[in-house]
Order: structure tokens, then C-alpha cells, then sequence
């Protein structure tokens, strides 16, 4: 709707006008371009958006995924072209984010997609534009990336507000309050209030802990021995927010694009 109204509206700055529909097309791109590779590409193509019960497509059927993916290539595209250079929020739309997004979909299609050398180098010259602008840079502390969701490092994320939601996928990656001995509970061991339903694989935790002197490795996942409990528990630290009041609080961005490191990311 507010690709289709927008054009119509005066402005009094034809770069606020552009900045809008930027933001639009970009999330109209995130938002197919996941569906895409979610759903493994055949859906809906819904570009008029329903004002009325008795308009056509009520009713709509799955295209084809090149066409979704096609769809996705063009907002992209319109996206970058209308929004302002000067653009550097990290929870809207930037030229950042929206070339980051390129390079994804760009490096998708080439491995998946089997969209050739073009789809390479067009996701190499995103990532090029980015690496190339002065907005970004790589913290000096990697744990700043999870606990500043407007750090120099992000590109693009959305936030959790406080109170705005305690639960969470993350939830699943740490350990249950009442397995832990009070004085570990936050020191160190992260906690939940419900089972930890997911962690990492030997293989996985094995190729994060290769490098002894790698900051990253701790905020990846953390082990300690309760010695009251006589256990040893390992949690995930990253994006674990608060526990308060017995109620752990996600304060996190649950999308976020980072400059670099994105294999530990």
C-alpha cells in the first residue's frame, strides 16, 4: 500500500518521499526473498495489497520461484536506486543494509539458483559498497555486536524493546534455572526459565574453540562445573538478554546483519 499511495503524496522533501519507498521495497525483497528459500521458492506474488472484499485476487495461487526470486532481484534494485546516500539508520532500511541484502540474494542465487558468474560478482560489488563505507566498523570487543543493536559494527537489525517480549528461540539455548545452584545462576551460567531444547554439535563446538586466543569462542558458548550440583553446563551467550525477577528479558535484534565475522556472527 505504500508503494502504490506514496508516488501520489507531496512532499516537502523528495528524499523523505524516496526514503519511504526505499524502506518499502527493501522489506517487500527481505520478506520474498526468505520465502524463497524457506519455502523452496513457489508462492504467491502479492503486489497490489486488498482494500476491498470484492476486488480481484482474493484468491491467490503460487507463481513460480523464478518469478519470486525475479521479484526479489527488481525491489532490491528499485530500493538501492531510490534510497538517499546519506541513509545510515540500523533499524530502517540503508544502503548498507539493502547491499547486504544484494550480496545475499546475489550469492544465492549463483550457489543455488545456478545464476552464473554475474550473480557473483554482482554480490561482491555489494560487499564492496559496504566495506567501503564509513559508517561501519568492526568493534573492538566482538560481545559489543550482541549487546548493541546500534553498534558500528550493525548494519541492519530489529529490536525487542523492554518488555515486549520474554520469550524467544534463544531461550532454547540455555540452561534451566532449576537445574543451576543459586550462586551460578548469572555468574556465570546464563539461564532460562524452560528446558534448553537446542545447542551446538561436538563438530561445531570443536571448529569455534580451534583458535585458544579467539575472543569470539566465549561469546559463541561458555562451559563451567556447578560444583554444588556436581554438573558441568554449557550455554550459548550470545543475544541472551537479561534475567530478571526470574524472567529471562530478550532486549536483542532477532535479525541482524553484522560488518564481518559472519561465520561466528
Amino acid at each position: 500500500m505504500i508503494l502504490k499511495y506514496t508516488p501520489g503524496i507531496a512532499f516537502n522533501s523528495e528524499e523523505a518521499k524516496n526514503k519511504i519507498m526505499a524502506n518499502a521495497y527493501y522489506v517487500r525483497a527481505f520478506c520474498y526473498y526468505w520465502i524463497g528459500r524457506i519455502w523452496g521458492g513457489d508462492a504467491p506474488i502479492l503486489l497490489e495489497g486488498f482494500e476491498s472484499d470484492q476486488q480481484e485476487g482474493l484468491f491467490p495461487t503460487r507463481q513460480p520461484a523464478e518469478d519470486v526470486f525475479r521479484q526479489v532481484g527488481e525491489d532490491i534494485d528499485n530500493a538501492l536506486a531510490l534510497m538517499p546516500a546519506s541513509a545510515s539508520e540500523r533499524n530502517l532500511a540503508s544502503p548498507g543494509s539493502i547491499n547486504m541484502l544484494k550480496a545475499d540474494y546475489n550469492l544465492w542465487m549463483y550457489k543455488v539458483r545456478n545464476a552464473g558468474e554475474a550473480a557473483l560478482n554482482n554480490a561482491n560489488t555489494a560487499v564492496q559498497a559496504v566495506l567501503g563505507n564509513g559508517n561501519y566498523s568492526l568493534e573492538e570487543n566482538f560481545g559489543s555486536i550482541f549487546y548493541n543493536e546500534l553498534g558500528n559494527e550493525i548494519i541492519f537489525a530489529w529490536s525487542y524493546i523492554q518488555d515486549e517480549y520474554t520469550g524467544g528461540y534463544p531461550g532454547d539455548y540455555l540452561v534451566p534455572s532449576q537445574y543451576v545452584s543459586a550462586e551460578s545462576i548469572e555468574n556465570p551460567v546464563k539461564v532460562g526459565s524452560h528446558q534448553q531444547w537446542c545447542f551446538y554439535t561436538e563438530d561445531y563446538k570443536a571448529l569455534l574453540s580451534e583458535n585458544k586466543d579467539d575472543q569470539r569462542t566465549i561469546l559463541s558458548f561458555e562451559t563451567y562445573f556447578d560444583e554444588p550440583k556436581n554438573a558441568t553446563f554449557q550455554w550459548i551467550n550470545k543475544f541472551a538478554g537479561t534475567w530478571t525477577n526470574g524472567t529471562r528479558i530478550f532486549r536483542l535484534r532477532y535479525y541482524c546483519i553484522s560488518l564481518c565475522r559472519c561465520n561466528l556472527v
